[in-house]
Formats: structure tokens, sequence, C-alpha cells
């Protein structure tokens, strides 16, 4: 029985070859490539990743681009996972509860640190470590180890985030 048999239309066509799921998948593919070298690590070409040569070492190497919608539905879904694992530990450790600043800003640092990896986008390179060290220093602040008015660091964060997109949108390849 194939994996379409029995199931309904709107699954069917969801699964088929050519469907909405290899549409997504195609769209959340990185633009992976290799890039073949000599020993002496000169640059020989590029190749399509999964093609190998006996010339040389491959190295794979990948560009950052622009957002594209699937990048930011993967950011979303990786944001909101961090962001839910975050909120149970606040059950128990009030620091992280559902609604404090360190558990949004820890959740945005792990879906840009994901996204970047994932499919390297250029704003999130530059903002998972903002987000990140943000969101230690609300985790500080909240645990009184150290003494910040936090209501200052939104608008840094703020200003960042459009600074990244700028600068993005400026020098990133598009992607395809």
């Amino acid at each position: 029985m194939g994996r379409s048999q029995g199931a309904s239309p709107f699954l069917r066509a969801l699964l088929r070859p050519g469907g909405v799921a290899s549409k997504i998948s195609g769209a959340l593919d990185s633009g992976l490539h290799s890039r073949r070298y000599d020993f002496a690590m000169n640059s020989i070409g590029t190749c399509p990743l999964g093609e190998t040569s006996n010339q040389g070492i491959t190295a794979r190497t990948r560009n950052s681009c622009c957002s594209s919608p699937a990048a930011m539905c993967f950011w979303f879904v990786a944001s909101l996972v961090a962001w839910g694992l975050l909120s149970l530990i606040g059950i128990y450790w009030n620091p992280t509860r559902a609604f404090s600043a360190t558990t949004i800003y820890l959740a945005m640092a792990a879906g840009c640190g994901a996204n970047w990896r994932k499919n390297r986008t250029l704003h999130c390179g530059i903002t998972a470590p903002l987000f990140l060290i943000a969101g230690l220093i609300s985790l500080l602040s909240e645990t009184h180890v150290i003494s910040v008015d936090t209501g200052l660091v939104w608008p840094f964060m703020v200003i960042s985030v459009g600074v990244a997109f700028l600068v993005e949108w400026r020098y990133a390849g598009r992607s395809e």
C-alpha cells in the first residue's frame, strides 16, 4: 500500500512528487555547494553538491543570502520551540517564565542561530549573538547579579535588527 493510498485528497496532493511538501523542502534547501581544493588550498572550481573529485580535497562553502518566506517560517518554528522549552523551565525557575524578556530574547537567539546554520540568512548571523547577549543581560538583571535598566535593551535590539535587515538587503545575495 503506497503512502498516499487511503489518504484524503488534500494529503495526496501534499505528498505527491512536485507537491507542496517537495516545494517546501526545495525552498528550505540552502544552496550548499562544494568547492574543490588542491592540496595547496588553491581553489580549482565549484561543482554541485554530491559530486566528488579525485583531484583534491572537497570542502563545503556556503554564502549568506537574503530572507525567504521558507527561512522566515523556519525561524518562527525554531523560535517557538525554544520559547516553549524555556517556558517549561520557567514553571520551575521564575527568570524564564513564558513572557519574560529573558525567555523571548533567548528564544529569538535560538531561532536566529538555527536559521543562520540552516539557511544562512545574513541578518540572523548578525542578530543571533545580539539576542543571546541581550538574553544573558536580561537574565543577569532578573537574578540581581547585575543592575541594568532593561528598558534600554529593547530599543537597542529593535534598532540592531533594523540595521541587520538593511545590511542584508544591501549586501547579501538574493535567495533563489
